[in-house]
Order: structure tokens, then sequence, then C-alpha cells
């Protein structure tokens, strides 16, 4: 499932990334400028990554962009103005979108089963040296 939230969400930065360079506001809602749109677009690229590759990057990939999402959507709360940091245009709408992305990268990433890690082996079923059971 997490792979899944990866590209669909990938996918929807990647369009959102291109669509703001054509559309400002995106969908009359979202203020950006030439840099949010940049961050969409690599941001999105990298989800679509880690939905490609899975396991242990997938997860660290959700993570990673989980928190970054929710510094930005902090920020854009906290700060006085409509430019982040004086460099990403943002506004409220953008800020509850951050929120939302945060909490399900988060959500994603944290909850994503951990590949690479040891498998526990119950000798229960497994035959014994003489080919029978141990049951």
């Amino acid at each position: 499932m997490s792979k899944t939230i990866l590209y669909v969400l990938g996918a929807i930065l990647v369009v959102v990334g291109i669509l703001g360079f054509i559309s400002d506001p995106v969908f009359g809602l979202f203020e950006v400028n030439m840099l949010h749109n940049l961050v969409h677009l690599i941001t999105g690229l990298a989800l679509l990554w880690g939905g490609y590759v899975g396991g242990a990057q997938a997860r660290s990939v959700a993570i990673v962009l989980g928190v970054v999402y929710a510094l930005v959507a902090a920020l854009g709360l906290v700060l006085p103005g409509d430019v982040i940091l004086g460099i990403i245009e943002s506004n409220l709408s953008d800020d509850s979108l951050h929120i939302g992305l945060a909490i399900v990268l988060l959500y994603a990433g944290f909850t994503a089963e951990k590949s690479g890690s040891p498998v526990s082996m119950s000798t229960e079923n497994m035959p014994s040296a003489n080919g029978m059971s141990d049951q």
C-alpha cells in the first residue's frame, strides 16, 4: 500500500508542479512561484522513485519528505506574509495541503513493512533430520 501512496502522490505532485508553470494560482487556490513548482516536481519525482524501488528506500523517502512537508507547513502557518523564508510563495490552502501531505507520507513511511529485517522462523512445522515433522 505504501508504494501505491508514493506513486499516487508522486504523480499528483509532478502534475501540480507542471500546472504551476501554466497557471498561478493552481486550481484557483494554491499560490506558487517558480521555486515552489520546482519543489513539487522534485518531490514528486522522488516519491515516484521511492514507489518504484520500494523497501527501505521507499520508507526513507516517505519519512524524510513527510518531515520536510510538516516543517514547511509549520513555517507557512507561523511566519507572517505569503512567502516562506522569502523564497517559496504560500497561502493557507498550500499550508493545509502540506499538512495533509505530511500526515499521509509519515503514515506511509512508518507503517510500511520494514524490508531487510530478520525474519523469525518457527521450527514447529519444519521437517526433522529424518524427514518427519517434529509434531
